[in-house]
């Protein structure tokens, strides 16, 4: 990035862990720009320990990644929840406060949030018409339209974390 080092007192990056082809370089150059004493945020889905309707997320996220990726888009699978921690961990902050997040309330059958996903797996296999080996992704998106009115579709949960720049500078 085109700032100084110590530019910021806050950074902040949610749900695009896992679409940085080169994650290390990316959290550095977040540290870099962030001012000692400063706070960083994070918040990404992770894949494990999720409900039905939340692993339905978890499923078109694998899924809408594979055809990303075979479009040379850079978008990778979902981080479990411990390498979330882990990758915040190593960026050595002085405090690290972390929480989970699902969104509340949130009916799992809603018929227009069903429909509108539909219409997402429709855009996707039309994204990967014409492309090599694309039946297994096509068959992959039509289970998954079966799984939404089956098992639902909720928000895969999330890690957030806040953590503090040592004062002394990274």
């Amino acid at each position: 990035m085109a700032f100084p080092g110590g530019s910021f007192d806050m950074v902040c990056i949610s749900n695009s862990l896992h679409h940085m082809a080169r994650l290390d370089d990316t959290l550095a150059e977040m540290m870099r720009v962030l001012r000692p004493g400063g706070h960083f945020l994070v918040r990404e889905m992770y894949c494990d320990n999720q409900t039905e309707a939340q692993m339905t997320h978890v499923l078109m996220h694998e899924w809408w990644a594979s055809i990303d990726t075979l479009r040379g888009v850079p978008h990778f699978s979902t981080f479990t929840r411990e390498k979330i921690l882990q990758v915040c961990e190593e960026l050595g902050p002085e405090e690290l406060i972390t929480g989970d997040y699902s969104f509340p309330g949130s009916d799992s059958m809603d018929k227009g949030t069903l429909d509108h996903l539909n219409g997402a797996i429709d855009t996707y296999i039309a994204r990967i018409e014409g492309l090599e080996s694309n039946s297994e992704l096509v068959e992959r998106g039509e289970q998954l339209r079966e799984r939404l009115y089956s098992a639902g579709f909720q928000g895969a949960t999330s890690l957030v974390l806040l953590g503090r720049k040592p004062s002394s500078g990274i």
